[in-house]
């Protein structure tokens, strides 16, 4: 009965050691091995029986791991208590496997008899653990590397667990397990709507992966705050009914400063700190889609002289500076400012031209005071264009365009005058347009000709010089005198290609009369850009020298326009001229508001009468008047004096009594052909 009772227990712990893959082994109360059972399981493969006294058990073992089983075994036996080891065993390839052996001892009437114990194959599991661990472990340091914190949702029972990132960032005060009302009062009182309707969002649909929110989270002082990135992801049970909420959260204040002053920066002007034109577009055109009224003032400063004469550029900024803050402190609400290049756009929300009154006040005090620019008191004046909406525009851009049309008709008047836009200015702009295209192929096609006006000495009529006047052979509108063209021709950067063909031609054409036996002068105008761009001293005597015109045969002629720019550059060019030989005249004198003093600053050699004094003469007192006081100022400072415009015997009668040398005119011959010239010289 007794062998039957024990074959039973020797076939259950077979069965218990086989379904459960374990090595079962016995060894006696002294520690020597008496039977063992390993399962016939694949994989693992346990040695015979455990035992400090079995020298192929201890060799089985990792050499790592002898000592502190041997140390394990020899413990448990002095104790008497059960034991737990986990050890790396070898196997059959030579490669080790972790296992875990338990043993406890068999006591009989109070006495140890042996020991039984069992050898498992853990080693998927501690494997899996470690890796566990490690991933765990990178994953703190992902988190913590990146500041990312991390809350834990029970929706159950309402409770957040945080983690320590997480609490640093919230700035929980009550540890790490908060009530979820408590967890949302740390969202700042502008963001918790956004925040709970993106939660709602989230627990209410399943097949929402997550949801990323950036908003702001309060302060205790209840002013200053901190940007978060929060992203949160809900898990929800078989039924479908969300459980937790899982989410993470990163302290992103220094990104979202520097994305606001990047923002910033992209929408304000770095000079003056005032919005720019794209922000200030903006905001209109969100008047505007709204189908509210608006008025647009584009306010252009005049180009001060002065401001040249301090320093240019830095001047400028300067003063650009002062005027924004004037304007900034001076416009009342809700009037919006912008800085666009040399000029302020003002922008009036919801307005008519009912309500601009004041604004225009503003901007008049804003401009009233002179302005201290460089240590230097300066009076500055300013055009306003005005535009209206949604008459003149329904967009930002349109508005622009039409207050920069009245702006530039502002101009064209006088400092100081304000224009409101008409269709009419478009269809000038669009003529002008037209005119520069055209100008340009003029140039690319050869289509300028010089015509030339006789100037004869008035004592005896004969002929001494000849004016070149520059002419356009249009290929539609014919023969084009100056007033078609010049003035558009003189404010575009074609003026420069221009001007240097003049004289070329010019030169070409005194050295051909010089050639014939003719010694005339011809006398040229030069355009101001020619003054301020390259150096047009050198350009003349390079043109001389080519062409072998004698130098004292060529008379340059500036505009009162060129000598009111008070270039110093001008007057070094002008007396480079005079030295090589060149006569300097003055033309149109007396139209302008150059100063007397330029008389004695430039190198001149002649001054010239206007026509407009020239041709009331026989009946205008005035106009007598300022011939004498034109001839004295030339006779007092020894310069010739030409009188333009003489249309009549008696109108040249006049003028050859009062002392004037020379004269130009219909009486003696119109404009002409170099040919007809040449012609009238035979």
């Amino acid at each position: 009965m007794s062998e039957s009772v024990n074959d039973v227990a020797h076939e259950l712990v077979r069965a218990i050691a086989d379904i459960n893959s374990l090595t079962v082994w016995w060894v006696g109360p002294d520690g020597m091995p008496l039977a063992s059972y390993r399962s016939p399981g694949p994989g693992f493969v346990a040695p015979a029986e455990p035992s400090e006294a079995s020298a192929q058990w201890i060799e089985s073992l990792h050499p790592d791991d002898r000592d502190g089983v041997r140390r394990k075994w020899r413990e448990a036996f002095a104790r008497g208590e059960a034991f737990e080891s986990r050890l790396r065993l070898r196997q059959a390839d030579g490669s080790f496997r972790w296992a875990l052996s338990r043993g406890v001892p068999i006591r009989s009437g109070g006495q140890i008899t042996g020991w039984v114990g069992t050898i498992a194959d853990v080693d998927e599991s501690v494997r899996t653990a470690d890796e566990l661990r490690v991933s765990e472990e990178r994953l703190r340091l992902a988190l913590e590397g990146n500041e990312v914190g991390i809350w834990d949702q029970d929706l159950l029972t309402g409770r957040v667990w945080v983690s320590e990132q997480a609490e640093a960032i919230f700035r929980c005060l009550d540890g790490r397990i908060v009530s979820a009302e408590e967890f949302q009062s740390f969202v700042h009182p502008d963001d918790r709507e956004l925040v709970q309707r993106g939660y709602a969002e989230l627990i209410s649909q399943p097949q929402r992966e997550r949801v990323v929110t950036r908003f702001r989270l309060a302060a205790a002082d209840g002013q200053s705050h901190r940007w978060v990135d929060g992203s949160a992801r809900a898990l929800f049970d078989a039924s479908g009914r969300p459980v937790r909420v899982l989410g993470t959260v990163r302290d992103v204040t220094a990104e979202q400063e520097r994305t606001q002053l990047i923002l910033h920066d992209a929408q304000h002007d770095q000079l003056t700190g005032l919005p720019n034109w794209p922000r200030l577009a903006e905001q209109a055109d969100e008047v505007l889609a709204a189908r509210y009224p608006a008025v647009l003032l584009l306010l252009g400063l005049d180009d001060h002289p002065v401001l040249d004469d301090l320093g240019g550029t830095l001047a400028g900024r300067d003063l650009l500076q002062h005027v924004a803050r004037r304007l900034a402190a001076a416009l009342p609400a809700p009037t919006l400012l912008s800085r666009i290049g040399s000029e302020f756009a003002v922008l009036v929300p919801k307005a008519t031209a009912a309500d601009i009154g004041p604004v225009q006040a503003a901007i008049g005090a804003a401009l009233a005071k002179p302005f201290t620019v460089l240590e230097q008191i300066v009076a500055v004046a300013g055009n306003v264009g005005i535009a209206f909406a949604p008459d003149h525009g329904g967009t930002a851009k349109e508005l622009l365009a039409a207050a920069d049309l009245a702006l530039h008709d502002a101009r064209r008047v006088a400092p100081g005058v304000t224009r409101i836009y008409s269709p009419r200015l478009k269809q000038a702009l669009q003529e002008r347009q037209t005119l520069l295209a055209d100008l340009r192929g003029a140039i690319d096609l050869g289509q300028f000709e010089l015509y030339f006006q006789p100037q004869l000495r008035l004592a005896d009529r004969t002929i001494i010089g000849a004016e070149a006047l520059l002419r356009w052979l249009h290929p539609q509108r014919g023969l084009l005198g100056p007033a078609a063209f010049i003035d558009e021709l003189e404010k575009s950067p074609m003026a420069l290609e221009v001007g240097d063909w003049i004289i070329r031609a010019i030169c070409r054409f005194g050295a051909e009369l010089q050639a014939r036996g003719t010694a005339l002068r011809v006398a040229v105008n030069l355009f101001p850009v020619q003054f301020r761009v390259g150096d047009i001293a050198a350009t003349i005597k390079a043109e001389l020298e080519g062409s072998g015109l004698r130098p004292e045969l060529l008379e340059i002629e500036i505009t009162e326009r060129i000598v009111l720019q008070h270039d110093e550059g001008i007057a070094r060019s002008l007396r480079a001229l005079h030295e090589h030989g060149c006569s300097i005249a003055l033309d149109d004198f007396g139209t302008g508001y150059a100063s007397l003093s330029v008389l004695k600053n430039l190198p001149l050699s002649r001054l010239k009468i206007d026509r407009e004094f020239v041709m009331g003469i026989e009946h205008n007192t005035g106009d007598a008047v300022i011939v004498d006081a034109v001839g004295s100022l030339a006779r007092a400072f020894g310069l010739s004096l030409t009188a333009e415009g003489i249309e009549t015997e008696a109108q040249e009668a006049i003028m050859r009594h009062k002392g004037c040398d020379e004269g130009q005119g219909y009486l003696f011959g119109k404009p002409m052909p170099f040919g007809a010239l040449v012609a009238m010289l035979a």
